[in-house]
């Protein structure tokens, strides 16, 4: 491998001091960020997270002529206008705002890609940035996607575990960091302890790619896919960067076959190498310091952020968009996915997906969210091998 994640994690190179790897994590970003936007004219999809805001902040200062837009699909769910408007004042960078309509499921415009990449349900969001793009002439667009996962946003206790295995359970580091946690989380302080206890027990123990049977037929069998050479390495690490590296190779999968890459190429400043290596080398109970996630990220851009923005749990969500894009266009997915190349090739349960499409389901069930996935194989085959 030319690059590997197992060189960042070393305790001989590890950035311990919290300061510290604010000051480095803040100028590693500044200097991506100047990199790839050089001095051309650039878009930033803004949403008013985290994430983007600290692009935003970080192109306040280039060379480049940035300018933004925010994307809204109508609903009070996506709606973060206001935040959006707050960082784009905070930068200086002119804020467009777009509202998208729902995105056409089937038989969208294909293009042969190695992986099915871009989700259908954001085509629409994506003709809109295209529609942007080629109108202000831009030479790229910006994107703050990957953050969660460069800023080891936490989803279990991993990082009580690493304190605990490097420090010991009587650290007051340790009891430190299972308290935040527990806190992001609003978990009690014992169930996280709990949980660190077993994946500290456990910590040799690479783990398993999460998987999900979903819509396939109870026929079709799952063999275990090839392992990834990163994974290989991920045995020796503590189980909270192990999950950091999880997730920053799973953020891959979602970074090409966008149609708007016709107009101009999409820069991910915070998946770019000097990033993700800083990133590596900050412990992983530095991320959730004082109970928050992605703690580090925002101490280092904690003077250019507007408190709202540096301070912000929330995020905009897309549930009810989805759901209304499937239940809106039912009766051309029944067609579509019945009698597709998944279904031809035996791989799809095929009672459970019609009534999937029959029943009106709520926002909390996962029965519908999974039919996406579906979706996109089957018109990325589509793409390859025609219509069936």
């Amino acid at each position: 491998m030319a690059w590997s994640p197992g060189t960042f994690v070393r305790t001989d190179i590890e950035i311990a001091d919290f300061a510290d790897a604010s000051r480095r994590l803040a100028e590693s970003i500044d200097e991506a960020v100047r990199c790839l936007a050089g001095d051309g004219k650039v878009l930033l999809e803004l949403s008013g997270g985290l994430d983007s805001s600290i692009i935003a902040a970080a192109l306040a200062r280039c060379e480049a002529q940035a300018q933004a837009v925010s994307l809204s699909t109508g609903s009070a769910e996506s709606d973060e206008r206001v935040y959006a408007q707050v960082a784009a004042d905070a930068a200086g960078i002119a804020l467009k705002f777009r509202e998208v309509g729902i995105s056409n499921l089937v038989g969208r415009a294909r293009t042969r890609e190695a992986r099915p990449g871009l989700p259908v349900i954001l085509g629409a969001a994506d003709s809109v940035l295209s529609e942007e793009g080629a109108a202000q002439a831009i030479t790229a667009f910006f994107s703050g996607a990957g953050g969660d996962c460069v800023f080891a946003t936490p989803n279990a206790a991993g990082a009580a575990a690493d304190a605990a295995i490097r420090s010991g359970w009587a650290a007051r580091s340790t009891w430190r960091t299972i308290e935040a946690i527990a806190r992001y989380h609003n978990a009690s302080v014992w169930s996280v302890a709990g949980r660190a206890w077993q994946l500290a027990r456990g910590a040799s123990d690479p783990g398993s790619w999460p998987r999900t049977r979903g819509y396939l037929a109870d026929t079709v069998p799952l063999p275990d896919a090839p392992l990834h050479p990163w994974l290989a390495e991920t045995s020796s690490m503590l189980p909270g960067k192990r999950d950091h590296v999880h997730a920053i190779l799973a953020s891959l999968a979602h970074i090409d076959g966008y149609p708007r890459h016709a107009i101009a190429p999409t820069r991910f400043p915070l998946l770019s190498q000097p990033v993700v290596e800083t990133a590596l080398r900050i412990p992983s109970w530095l991320w959730v310091e004082g109970g928050q996630d992605r703690a580090v990220a925002r101490a280092a851009f904690a003077n250019r952020l507007p408190d709202l923005i540096r301070d912000r749990r929330s995020k905009g969500a897309l549930d009810g968009y989805a759901l209304a894009a499937i239940e809106q266009q039912a009766d051309g997915l029944r067609p579509f996915l019945l009698d597709g190349h998944l279904a031809h090739q035996g791989l799809l349960d095929l009672a459970r997906v019609e009534n999937a499409l029959r029943e009106r389901v709520r926002r909390a069930d996962p029965r519908a969210h999974l039919l996406l996935p579906v979706i996109d194989t089957e018109n990325w085959l589509r793409a390859w091998l025609g219509d069936p």
